[in-house]
């Protein structure tokens, strides 16, 4: 959090002076360390199978009720509150600045517990996905600055790729999974760390768009970029999922892109951008065969990637979800109801009839909304998509390395869903999107702090906050911002 304030004269009324010499800025560093540990431990506990049960899967839903994963749980939602308590009026401004969308989302799949398949497993998950924002609102809330997002995130997910290669090393029998025949899979891959191979596909991927933001921007000495590059590489290849590798190529090209456009192209870029997050979401709803004539687009990109119109068996999967899609097209079957485990009272269980398996998820992220919160749902996620990338194009005039390090993280989610669920989810991929949508706001709403801090006619209510969390400070806590690097 960044305090200023206009200052109060102590002597006699002073010339008229410029708007940048009555307040500065100041790093409020205050339990910064505590809530980066917080999220730590968030990202242990979402990656991690349910204590370390790498073998028996179909176990990991039954460890939800164990006393020491609650305790965690609990932990992470019980402390952040006490921390905020000095810091309401800013939390409460930070919400007023929200991607409405998905706030909107948010509340629409708490509601959807009424109308919900399996009302228990709905208000579990919905307990678990509210924690996860909490716990990301508070940590940019409390310590802010303009790279606390990523100053957070990239040590966590260095920390979780080099433990999954050390792992790997040292319990090869857990942290390498055989093929799944199933899924059309030959050979082993390594899940180091995470429960399957997409799962460290997809931290190596953020891990990778981390490091490489860091290196073209100049954030971190080139050496210990170059040190995550090559983790992250490391884990990319030996995680062996295509999905993860070709999204990460795609989102690193933009990151390279918006950062070192010519200044004469610069003001079509969201343009090219926009059209481009277009262009994916309709392949995602030519897979779902929402909009008829898009088969053809199907068929010619899957073809030009070396993938078979199967999806590696992945169309079998789908059918099955489509299916149980018609029993509640609008609303949904309710949040995270679906998906309970290999038990005979999950409506997932169908799966082991007829597949023989049971996949965990729906491979195809904008069909697993659709099971879940119906097409309602999917209307409240594309106008998420829509906000997030127009908050982005907002700041990119200002911060244009910031911006392309939120845009490139939505496009590699956008791609990601298209072979996998991770949209609303509770897993590190929806983690660090839902971080990325709240520090995006806080960032933005910053902004906004600082333009009103150098209005010297700002209004009583902008320079004289409550006491309890001013967001500004006094004349005698003035001085510079650590050295940090101002906008590009």
């Amino acid at each position: 959090m960044l305090r200023s304030t206009i200052s109060k004269p102590t002597s006699p009324a002073p010339m008229a002076a410029k708007p940048e010499r009555l307040a500065g800025w100041v790093k409020d560093s205050g339990n910064q360390a505590l809530m980066a540990t917080l999220v730590f431990l968030l990202f242990l506990r979402v990656v991690i199978p349910g204590f370390f049960d790498y073998g028996h899967d179909e176990h990991q839903g039954e460890n939800d009720g164990f006393a020491t994963n609650q305790l965690v749980w609990l932990s992470l939602l019980f402390i952040p509150l006490v921390l905020l308590r000095a810091r309401l009026k800013l939390a409460w401004s930070l919400i007023r600045s929200l991607n409405g969308f998905s706030v909107a989302l948010t509340v629409y799949a708490c509601a959807s517990i009424l109308w919900s398949i399996d009302p228990g497993a709905t208000e579990r998950k919905l307990f678990h996905l509210l924690t996860m924002y909490l716990v990301c609102a508070a940590a940019c809330l409390i310590g802010w600055h303009p790279r606390r997002f990523q100053e957070v995130l990239r040590p966590i997910l260095t920390i979780l790729l080099v433990g999954s290669l050390i792992f790997g090393l040292v319990r090869p029998d857990l942290a390498i999974s055989a093929p799944d025949l199933s899924l059309g899979e030959t050979a082993y891959y390594w899940r180091g760390l995470a429960n399957q191979k997409n799962g460290l596909g997809s931290l190596a991927s953020f891990g990778l768009i981390f490091w490489f933001h860091a290196w073209i921007s100049k954030e971190t000495k080139s050496i210990y970029a170059l040190c995550g590059i090559a983790a992250s590489a490391a884990c990319l290849y030996l995680s062996g999922s295509s999905t993860s590798l070709l999204a990460t190529s795609f989102t690193m090209l933009v990151l390279l892109a918006v950062r070192f456009m010519p200044r004469g192209l610069r003001p079509y870029m969201p343009y090219v951008i926009a059209v481009v997050a277009a262009g994916i979401m309709c392949y995602g709803l030519a897979v779902l065969k929402l909009v008829p004539g898009l088969d053809s687009l199907v068929s010619s990109i899957t073809s030009s990637v070396g993938k078979d119109t199967t999806f590696t068996g992945r169309t079998g999967i789908w059918n099955l979800v489509k299916e149980h899609i018609q029993l509640s097209p609008v609303f949904g079957s309710g949040y995270g109801a679906f998906w309970t485990g290999p038990v005979v009272s999950s409506a997932s269980y169908v799966f082991l009839k007829r597949l023989f398996f049971y996949p965990w998820e729906s491979h195809e992220g904008y069909l697993e909304i659709v099971n879940d919160l119906g097409y309602v749902g999917l209307a409240l996620l594309l106008g998420l998509i829509a906000t997030y990338l127009s908050l982005s194009f907002r700041l990119l005039k200002i911060d244009r390395s910031q911006a392309s390090l939120y845009i490139g993280l939505l496009l590699y989610e956008l791609l990601a869903n298209l072979a996998e669920s991770t949209w609303l989810t509770v897993g590190p991929s929806w983690l660090i999107i839902a971080f990325a949508i709240i520090a995006l706001s806080r960032e933005l709403l910053d902004r906004r702090l600082r333009a009103t801090l150098r209005n010297p006619t700002a209004s009583a209510a902008a320079s004289e906050p409550g006491a309890d969390d001013r967001p500004f400070a006094t004349r005698s806590q003035l001085r510079s911002s650590s050295g940090r690097r101002g906008p590009d």
